[in-house]
């Protein structure tokens, strides 16, 4: 008799990249760190999310359009770090972090691979909040889209 089948392996064998993203799961994969968070993390690196644009390119949409700031279309680079929403957000969240502005998101984790390694309380912390970021700006993004819900920048700022 077979068992049930194990989804939460078949999700991290999904999740498994080959090459330089794979270095990555090591830094964004702290016991510290929401799994949510983790996951939201690793697929918006690997422009995995299912953004306007990446599901235009599959057919589905017609619009593409940014939710946030509805004035561009919808790229994961836009959503994370060209909206002025999210702008306002990581403007923020990187004083708090210390880490230079970047303009992607694979940038902003690779300056943290050389710059917060280690296991030390602060490291994990700023990790914590670079999670914590992405995956507030990709759950505001959806509830905009799905709820028609909106929150000001401070809202997840106060979050963050």
């Amino acid at each position: 008799m077979l068992g049930k089948p194990n989804y939460k392996i078949q999700i991290y064998e999904g999740l498994r990249t080959k090459g330089p993203i794979l270095s990555m799961q090591k830094t964004l994969g702290d016991v510290f760190n929401y799994p949510k968070h983790v996951i939201i993390g690793l697929l918006a690196v690997q422009n995995k999310l299912p953004t306007v644009d990446n599901v235009c390119r599959r057919g589905m949409m017609i619009v593409n359009r940014c939710v946030l700031c509805e004035n561009h279309s919808e790229t994961a680079t836009h959503l994370f770090f060209e909206c002025e929403y999210s702008a306002t957000v990581w403007q923020t969240v990187s004083q708090w972090l210390q880490i230079p502005p970047q303009t992607q998101l694979v940038q902003v984790l690779h300056w943290f691979k050389r710059h917060t390694r280690g296991k030390g309380w602060i490291k994990r912390q700023r990790r914590c909040l670079l999670l914590c970021t992405i995956y507030l700006l990709w759950n505001e993004r959806n509830r905009r889209l799905f709820k028609e819900l909106a929150a000001p920048p401070s809202a997840i700022i106060r979050k963050v």
